[in-house]
């Protein structure tokens, strides 16, 4: 009998954070268990400054608890240097973020192709077909040499969720990623 082991799993995780000239302590998360297991959706909801987006950037190694344990695809990430954590969110992890983050100097292709930087083992005519593919898929393929400004909120959205989806992530952490988008999209 095999037992499944959770994508995500998060024990007894706190974060704090210190208030200028101030010796008191802001207290985001105070003991979050989260498990997650693969194919599941979860969630997170309540209101603005709740902590949801700080669960999220320490649930994809952007940030790092005060105390707890953050495992991921069974890595607990205390035990992982620097480098480490940056190859396990670059190659397991995809992002959208509520905000784009889209680099304006790059056209939305090269926004896309970005996170692919790293993977040598690939040709960059692989990852430029899949990356056409997606905006296709996405109504973006007649806007791959645009820049970001010259898309609608909408639009950048859709290009997030392509750069997220570039590398096959196995997790995919979402922050109001429908926020800009009309129901159809």
């Amino acid at each position: 009998m095999s037992v499944e082991i959770p994508v995500i799993d998060l024990k007894s995780v706190k974060k704090y954070y210190s208030r200028l000239n101030e010796k008191n302590e802001v207290s985001v998360l105070r003991g979050i268990d989260l498990s997650v297991y693969k194919g599941e959706s979860i969630a997170v909801t309540g209101p603005s400054g709740s902590g949801k987006s700080t669960l999220l950037n320490i649930m994809g190694t952007l940030d790092k608890p005060t105390s707890g344990e953050v495992f991921l695809l069974e890595q607990e990430l205390g035990t992982l240097t620097d480098d480490e954590i940056s190859l396990l969110r670059n190659r397991k992890i995809g992002f959208i973020f509520q905000e784009s983050h889209m680099l304006p100097q790059c056209t939305a292709i090269e926004n896309v192709l970005l996170p692919t930087i790293p993977f040598p083992e690939k040709s960059g005519n692989d990852y430029e077909k899949k990356a056409q593919d997606l905006l296709d898929y996405v109504g973006l393929g007649d806007r791959i040499d645009h820049y970001p400004y010259e898309l609608s909120g909408g639009e950048l959205m859709r290009l997030a969720v392509v750069r997220a989806l570039i590398n096959d992530p196995v997790i995919l952490l979402a922050d109001e990623p429908t926020g800009s988008l009309d129901n159809e999209s």
